[in-house]
């Protein structure tokens, strides 16, 4: 969205129940008066901080809820479990919404806005933000959840998300727009008239969260000319199809890694132990030694005993 003052009617005019914000560029001083505007147009507006240590207001996200639907749609509050995701949400990058849908459980939502530059250090910062959900969302009660935002990149040129859809079965809606009979990788982003089309805003969605999606859609809005509208539309019914999903297990290559430092850690604890401890053999071989001697003494006392009575 690139500045939320500039774009807040568009906001408000939009017929979605819920809209994700990216870099709204709202300081703090000013967020008072954000949400008045927001509530007078019959919306509920939550924000997180912008990015404290730039000269202008950066990045900010956060969420907005249409009030009509406010006796079936309400963010629940929640809290922070994690010191990375924290450290995110302070730099303005992220933000975690529990939204209640009416519906048998809550849904999930992160909001986040990756870093800019498309160079390979912006890349690994957004990397950073995304390993940040997920440390978060592993200590979450496990829901439907939604990553949206401005990725400032590819989607799948991010390796936690790709460890996220290779791994635990997430699913990232753009490449698969075709299920919903839209065209795949639509690009979402011209920063400027000279500058190459770019997808870098979309949608990841959990194994629980993809049956609830009915529809997807990208679309222009002359109103913002650098970021093309992309959205789903969530049905409690949009796939019938009964199914069971157990609770999803953290990333298999962090728990490789761990399991590899334990058994570094086992083999260098037995290189440290006394000569008699590493070779557990060497007890057995003295007793066995012990019994042959034991047996050689018998012997010699039959034999002597045996002299005797001739």
């Amino acid at each position: 969205m690139t500045c939320l003052e500039k774009n807040k009617k568009f906001v408000t005019e939009r017929a979605a129940a819920i809209v994700g914000i990216q870099e709204h560029k709202v300081p703090e001083r000013k967020m008072q008066e954000m949400r008045r505007y927001f509530d007078e147009q019959g919306w509920e507006l939550q924000c997180g901080p912008c990015e404290s240590e730039s000269k202008k207001p950066n990045a900010g996200v956060g969420i907005a809820v249409k009030k009509c639907h406010h006796n079936t749609i309400k963010i629940v509050p929640t809290k922070t479990r994690t010191k990375n995701f924290q450290e995110a949400q302070d730099a303005g990058r992220v933000a975690k919404y529990q939204i209640d849908m009416g519906w048998e459980m809550n849904i999930q939502v992160y909001v986040i806005y990756g870093m800019t530059g498309g160079s390979g250090e912006a890349r690994l910062a957004t990397n950073a933000i995304i390993d940040a959900v997920r440390e978060e969302t592993d200590q979450e009660t496990y829901l439907p959840t939604i990553i949206m935002g401005d990725y400032n990149a590819e989607p799948e040129s991010i390796e936690s998300v790709q460890e996220l859809i290779e791994e635990e079965a997430w699913t990232e809606i753009g490449s698969n727009a075709h299920w919903w009979g839209k065209p795949r990788k639509e690009m979402t982003c011209k920063s400027r008239a000279t500058a190459e089309e770019s997808r870098i805003d979309g949608f990841l969605v959990n194994k629980e969260a993809l049956p609830l999606i009915h529809d997807f859609y990208v679309e222009k809005d002359e109103a913002i000319p650098t970021h093309l509208c992309v959205g789903i539309k969530l049905c409690r019914n949009a796939n019938t199809e009964t199914k069971r999903f157990a609770r999803t297990l953290p990333c298999l290559k962090k728990l490789f890694e761990q399991k590899l430092q334990d058994m570094i850690a086992a083999a260098c604890s037995k290189e440290d132990e006394p000569e008699d401890r590493q070779n557990p053999c060497k007890g057995a071989h003295d007793n066995s030694k012990g019994e042959q001697s034991k047996q050689q003494q018998a012997e010699t006392a039959d034999s002597i005993k045996g002299k005797g009575k001739k």
